[in-house]
């Protein structure tokens, strides 16, 4: 009885283990099942196999022949980026296609240069960029003694081609001098010594541009000639914004030439301004006033004002305006101030001195005496000063009243009976006294300053008898 107790108690225990040999049986069943599930289809795939003839290798592992490929890029890309100039320390991890890239760069150039070969080498998928650039003092100033023995080099080699290229250039520029400078070529093709000196510009400006152009493309530089020549459109473009005033006067004085609205020494009246000519370039129009002054004015004022040559027809007239009395015979008038004037050297015959009345005034009728000039013989401006002389001394030795607002007494008398034929012995001796010779003295200064622009080289557009 005594024993029951310890029996109770190992009946329990042993319930208590079936119950759990029960609980874990099913997981514990599972575990090899399903290695045994997992191991069928290699077994079928292994037994669907034909066996190896002979001493055939066995299969590699895929994970083992994609680390094989790894290794063999990363081989190739260290070898690669080694041999590249400025690329130092390359550090290169392949895995999966993906490439982690490590180096110093020496320049920005070559840290390009290394992403450019490792992305584009085959079998590479992404590259990661952990390129870093050197700056160690000592990298950097052997980087710049590299690339100047690079340099020096490739000068020592391109000295022949060099030497060639500026005896060509040098050949051109000398002939497009040359042509700049002479005027027959000009000559053949127009008169016009402003168009003729415009042309041989322009073909040695083509020569010049020649020449550069097969100097540089003998060194093998045509990208640099068309950087040259875009530069210089852009410059081009430039400069004539900004100097258009220049521009504007030079095609004025190229219009002006062809139009030769006056040549040297003509005497000519430009809007305000009045001078004999002196000369003209492609700038300015010079002048000579009567005054000995000389009188610049710009191309493009010529160009736009109103130009009087009074030189072009040699034949001038010039006025005498007198104002008589109103009880004057004006036909007597006409004949004293007509006779007058003929008497008078430089005065033409043909067309004869006439004489017009223009007004009647308050005090005065107001009459013009007109007289033609020869200016090729005779000195227009004294011709018409000694005019107006005589006709004053005409008219007041034939008693003409010549009136202005005044009060006058008069007393009359006779004259003496040999007066009227002393009085026109009187004007015969003034008439032939009158100097009416014509003035060289502002055509000498104007010899003496074409001769003196001559021999400082200054060209003058209107001088037709320039040598080419």
């Amino acid at each position: 009885m005594r024993h029951r107790p310890h029996h109770a108690r190992y009946v329990r225990l042993l319930l208590a283990c079936l119950v759990a040999a029960c609980v874990l049986a099913p997981t514990a069943g599972a575990a090899p099942a399903n290695n045994a599930a997992a191991d069928a289809p290699a077994s079928e795939s292994a037994a669907m196999q034909p066996a190896p003839e002979g001493n055939a290798p066995a299969a590699v592992p895929q994970n083992a022949t994609a680390t094989a490929r790894d290794e063999a890029l990363r081989q190739r890309l260290q070898r690669i980026l080694t041999s590249l100039e400025g690329i130092e320390n390359v550090q290169v991890r392949v895995q999966d296609g993906v490439v982690w890239l490590a180096a110093d760069a020496q320049n920005k150039a070559a840290h390009e240069t290394a992403l450019d070969v490792a992305q584009k080498l085959d079998g590479v998928a992404y590259v990661v960029d952990q390129i870093s650039l050197s700056t160690a003092p000592t990298t950097r100033i052997s980087f710049i003694m590299q690339t100047f023995r690079r340099l020096w080099s490739d000068t020592l080699a391109m000295l022949p081609v060099l030497a060639i290229a500026v005896v060509v250039f040098l050949v051109f520029v000398l002939a497009a001098v040359w042509l700049s400078r002479s005027r027959w070529l000009g000559r053949r093709f127009t008169a016009n010594p402003l168009l003729a000196s415009s042309l041989h510009r322009l073909l040695g400006l083509a020569l010049f541009a020649l020449g550069l152009l097969a100097a540089l493309e003998m060194l093998g530089l045509t990208s640099v000639a068309g950087a040259v020549l875009g530069a210089a459109g852009l410059f081009g473009l430039t400069v004539g914004f900004a100097l258009r005033d220049i521009m504007e006067n030079y095609l004025a004085g190229m219009l002006l030439s062809l139009r030769s609205p006056f040549t040297v020494n003509d005497y000519v009246e430009v809007g305000e301004h009045a001078g004999s000519v002196v000369r003209m370039n492609s700038r300015e129009l010079i002048l000579m006033t009567l005054e000995g002054n000389h009188l610049r004015l710009p191309n493009a004022m010529v160009f736009e004002s109103v130009i009087t040559n009074y030189t072009r027809n040699p034949l001038r007239a010039f006025q005498v305006d007198v104002g008589v009395g109103g009880g004057e015979d004006l036909s007597e008038v006409q004949r004293i101030g007509c006779e007058a004037l003929a008497m008078l050297p430089g005065v033409m015959d043909d067309p004869a001195p006439f004489m017009r009345v223009q007004s009647i005034g308050d005090f005065a009728v107001i009459v013009r005496f007109q007289g033609w000039v020869d200016q090729k013989q005779y000195e227009f401006l004294k011709v018409q000063s000694e005019g107006i002389r005589i006709v004053k001394e005409a008219l007041d030795s034939a008693g003409v009243d010549m009136p202005y607002p005044r009060q006058d007494i008069m007393v009359l008398r006779e004259p003496p009976a040999d007066e009227a034929p002393r009085r026109r012995k009187d004007i015969e001796a003034s008439a032939r006294r009158a100097d009416v010779a014509r003035d060289t003295f502002l055509d000498e200064q104007i010899q003496e300053d074409r001769a003196e622009a001559a021999r400082e080289g200054e060209s003058n557009v209107l001088d037709k008898k320039t040598p080419g």
